[in-house]
């Protein structure tokens, strides 16, 4: 139903920046190769633990061009942070109809294999993490559809790679969601 050229996403308990949209077309506009999207900063927002908040990836250069083999190995983009070419996000797919957990990393790997991605340095966005989050709930749900969407690639040497650390991470997921340790 999206009339525009981009589609951006923006999750009812995730907070947007005044700025937001602006800057990441911004980038868009200035990049001199096509780019399936633009993602940006976020702030994680703990509803329980403020003294926990901080800014993802703060002190470092937030990835772009060719991002697909750094994805392969971890989602580290904040779904209400990115603004996707409309046009580039149904030719790779558009959503998984089947995923409940992990959308956006399917949605980012599918772009990213094809097209470069573009990223803005600013804070964009706030992520609120809670108990009531699908993240945060369905840990093991979410990694087990991060393998999934890396077993629909060839089996290069990025994907198994980035298997490898996916298996870690649902181990881990597991262990955190049983709360083997009582902690």
């Amino acid at each position: 139903e999206a009339k525009g050229k981009y589609l951006a996403f923006l999750d009812v308990d995730d907070l947007w920046l005044p700025q937001k949209l602006e800057e990441q077309l911004r980038v868009f506009k200035n990049s001199k190769k096509k780019l399936a999207f633009v993602y940006g900063r976020t702030e994680v927002l703990y509803q329980n633990n403020p003294s926990r908040n901080f800014i993802h990836l703060k002190d470092e250069v937030l990835p772009s061009g060719n991002i697909f083999p750094l994805l392969a190995k971890e989602n580290f983009i904040t779904f209400s942070s990115v603004i996707v070419d409309k046009n580039i996000f149904f030719e790779c797919g558009g959503f998984p109809k089947h995923f409940k957990s992990s959308t956006d990393h399917w949605i980012y790997l599918n772009m990213s294999k094809k097209y470069d991605v573009g990223a803005s340095q600013s804070l964009c966005c706030k992520y609120r993490l809670h108990n009531n989050n699908t993240t945060y709930s369905h840990l093991i749900r979410g990694a087990k559809e991060s393998l999934e969407a890396l077993n629909n690639f060839d089996k290069d040497e990025v994907i198994k790679i980035g298997l490898k650390h996916h298996k870690v991470n649902l181990a881990i997921m597991n262990i955190k969601e049983y709360n083997f340790f009582g902690a």
